[in-house]
C-alpha cells in the first residue's frame, strides 16, 4: 500500500499548532494531511506539510452533509463541523485516494509509525474502528443513538462503532456520499419536522452512517488491536499507556508531546 494513496483528516475545533507539527511527521511517511476546524473565524498557519482546509458551510449542506456529527454541529445554526467539511470534501474526491484517516483531536497517538505499520496489516480493509455492534431487529434499548436512525434512509440491520479514530476506503467513501446526496430533502423535512414539534429529528451520525453502510454494501471491517484503548470516556494516564496502541480521549492536547517524549525516553535503544 503506497501512502502517498493515503490520507490522513484532523478534526478539531481549532487546529492545535503543537498537534500539526506531530501530524507533519507523519506526511513524511508520505501520507496527504489535511486539518478541518468546526471554528469558521479559525485563521490558518502556515505548515510545511498539513493543509488545512476551510470547506464552506453551505458547500456541505447543499451536498446533504449537515448534522452527521450532531453532538457538535446540532446547536449550530448552520449544523456543521470538521466531521461533516472532512466528508464533504473526500466525499467529493474519493477516487483521489485509496483510504482516509480520520483523528479527532482528543486522539493520542504515542508513536508516529504506528500508523503506517497499520495500513501494512490491513491494505484491503474498507473500515478500520473499534469492534462494531449490529443490531438486526431494531431494538432501541441497548444504545441512546438507535432511536435517532432514520430507518427509511437506512434499513436494518444497523451497526455501530466509534469513529474518533478510524480508517475509511474511497469505495465505502462513495457509498457514503451516495445516501447523504440522495437523502437530502427527506432529511430536511426531518429537520422542519423536529423544529415544528410535529415529529422527531434524524440524524445520519457518523457512529452508525459508516458502519451501517459498509454493512449494506458487504465491505470489509476490522477491528486493529492497537484500537484496544479507544474508549469514548475513560480517562488515561501516562503511566497506563502502551506506546504500541492508540488512546482516545486524552483532552489535554497540550501535554501529548510530553507524554511522546516521556515514552520515547524509555524505550529501549533501537525499538
Amino acid at each position: 500500500m503506497q501512502a502517498s494513496r493515503i490520507a490522513i483528516a484532523v478534526l478539531s475545533f481549532r487546529p492545535d499548532a503543537r498537534q500539526i507539527q506531530f501530524y507533519e511527521t507523519l506526511a513524511d511517511y508520505g501520507y496527504s494531511v489535511f486539518a478541518f476546524a468546526d471554528d469558521d473565524d479559525f485563521v490558518i498557519p502556515p505548515s510545511r506539510h498539513v493543509t488545512y482546509l476551510k470547506i464552506d458551510k453551505q458547500t456541505c449542506v447543499n451536498r446533504g452533509y449537515f448534522l452527521l456529527n450532531p453532538m457538535v454541529a446540532g446547536g449550530k445554526s448552520v449544523p456543521v463541523s470538521a466531521w461533516e467539511r472532512a466528508l464533504c470534501f473526500f466525499g467529493m474526491n474519493h477516487r483521489k485516494f485509496d483510504h482516509v484517516w480520520f483523528f479527532e483531536d482528543d486522539v493520542f497517538i504515542p508513536r508516529a509509525e504506528t500508523i503506517p505499520r497499520i495500513d501494512r496489516r490491513y491494505s484491503d480493509a474498507d473500515l478500520l474502528c473499534v469492534p462494531t455492534r449490529v443490531n438486526h431487529f431494531g431494538e432501541i434499548t441497548s444504545w441512546d443513538w438507535w432511536t435517532w436512525v432514520p430507518k427509511d434512509i437506512l434499513p436494518l440491520p444497523w451497526a455501530s462503532a466509534l469513529v474518533c479514530v478510524s480508517r475509511v476506503s474511497g469505495r465505502l467513501l462513495a457509498k457514503v456520499d451516495r445516501t447523504v446526496v440522495d437523502s437530502i430533502d427527506r432529511r430536511v423535512n426531518y429537520a422542519l419536522q423536529a423544529r415544528n414539534r410535529k415529529g422527531p429529528e434524524k440524524f445520519l451520525f457518523i457512529e452508525f452512517l459508516l458502519n451501517t453502510v459498509a454493512l449494506h454494501h458487504k465491505l470489509k471491517v476490522a477491528h486493529p488491536p492497537e484500537f484496544a484503548t479507544v474508549h469514548f470516556n475513560r480517562p488515561w494516564r501516562l503511566d497506563e499507556v502502551d506506546d504500541r496502541l492508540i488512546y482516545h480521549p486524552v483532552k489535554a492536547i497540550s501535554e501529548h508531546d510530553a507524554w511522546r517524549a516521556h515514552l520515547a525516553s524509555k524505550r529501549p535503544q533501537g525499538s
